[in-house]
């Protein structure tokens, strides 16, 4: 059988043979979740957000400055130390920045799942633990983007989309013809992270419940769905291979 481990050399032609529609419908889902994950942050205890590092960053070396060490200064270094380790748990996973048929998204997405769950456990007992959860959420999710057309993906945060917009806007005024593929792909996960805040702000004082346990539920089963997915397709790829070597 063929072998979709990351020591596996890909052509980029080959990972850039996924439909346009498709990553666009994927980075405004994942965008979307992020979106209402950081949203989520804000409503909780610490009103702090949790899917994108720079102003993290710029609050901690602020404390530091002031020589200000208290229970803010410890959630925003948990924030940021959970995030980085989200980021190398889901690179060792998947193993590889190219968007790739086959690679491990599935165990990101369940495992982004599982954290999800105990998140909305702990914000009911332990906001501080919380927090860090779904900052730890974040950072795994945020790795996952990938390579795809030229454009790094990324789902958390939308400040690199809004200036691959701009350059591309500014590109189109000096008359080079656009990628409307890459500005479609680009435009759907900045609508899914707006979008993402909209449900939350409409959902966490509605429900009965804390929507994390939805939302946890939910990646668990696309999870679960994908490496079905992968498995198939290891499958198929195995049995193109023995056809090809009995030729």
């Amino acid at each position: 059988m063929r072998s979709l481990s990351p020591s596996t050399a890909v052509p980029d032609a080959i990972a850039e043979q996924w439909p346009v529609r498709l990553v666009a419908a994927w980075g405004f889902s994942l965008s979307m979740l992020a979106g209402f994950i950081n949203a989520h942050a804000f409503l909780t205890a610490f009103k702090v957000p949790v899917s994108h590092m720079s102003g993290t960053v710029s609050r901690l070396g602020l404390d530091v400055g002031a020589g200000e060490f208290n229970e803010e200064t410890l959630v925003t270094f948990s924030i940021l130390v959970a995030f980085f380790a989200g980021a190398v748990l889901s690179g060792a996973i998947i193993g590889h920045r190219v968007l790739l048929p086959g690679r491990r998204y599935g165990a990101v997405l369940a495992l982004e799942g599982v954290i999800l769950l105990l998140a909305a456990w702990m914000f009911g007992c332990l906001p501080l633990w919380g927090t860090v959860a779904v900052a730890l959420a974040c950072g795994l999710q945020n790795a996952m983007a990938s390579s795809y057309l030229g454009l790094v993906l990324r789902t958390t945060h939308i400040t690199g989309v809004m200036t691959d917009l701009g350059t591309m806007l500014g590109h189109w005024a000096r008359g080079h013809q656009p990628s409307w593929g890459k500005a479609g792909v680009l435009l759907s996960i900045f609508a899914g992270f707006m979008a993402g805040g909209v449900a939350a702000a409409a959902l966490f004082h509605r429900l009965p419940f804390d929507p994390l346990w939805a939302l946890g539920g939910a990646l668990l089963f696309i999870g679960a769905t994908y490496y079905a997915y992968r498995v198939w397709l290891r499958r198929r790829l195995g049995d193109k291979q023995t056809l090809a070597n009995d030729e």
